[in-house]
């Protein structure tokens, strides 16, 4: 999914907060719980595709209530908040891949060995 398309549902998503806290002036506790889950899901993803940053594994709880958030809104978790899910898991949380890392590590392993042969 491109990110110009992740960013859209993010926006549906957080109108759709901004809705439900307009429309109910004293929200429950556990509609108070997955607005906020909604936000912070949103925000984290946002940092990942703006600002490259990789959602911690401590944060990884606010991409897992799709099936408690089914029994809330079915239509706001399977239209928006799965496919979101889906595609943060998908890009890996934004960190870095294995392969990746180990093609940097073994560059820097290779300049450091080139560096000491040569002292």
């Amino acid at each position: 999914m491109p990110d110009d398309e992740v960013l859209f549902i993010i926006k549906q998503l957080r109108n759709f907060c901004v809705r439900q806290r307009e429309r109910d002036k004293v929200l429950t506790k556990i509609d108070t719980t997955f607005l906020n889950a909604i936000d912070n899901c949103c925000n984290l993803t946002e940092l990942g595709i703006v600002k490259n940053r990789p959602i911690r594994e401590d944060e990884e709880i606010y991409f897992k209530g799709g099936y408690h958030m089914n029994f809330w809104d079915s239509d706001i978790e399977t239209t928006l908040y799965s496919p979101l899910c889906k595609e943060v898991k998908n890009r890996n949380w934004f960190r870095e891949k294995p392969n990746q890392i180990s093609k940097i590590s073994g560059i820097i392993i290779f300049y450091i060995r080139r560096l000491i042969r040569i002292k």
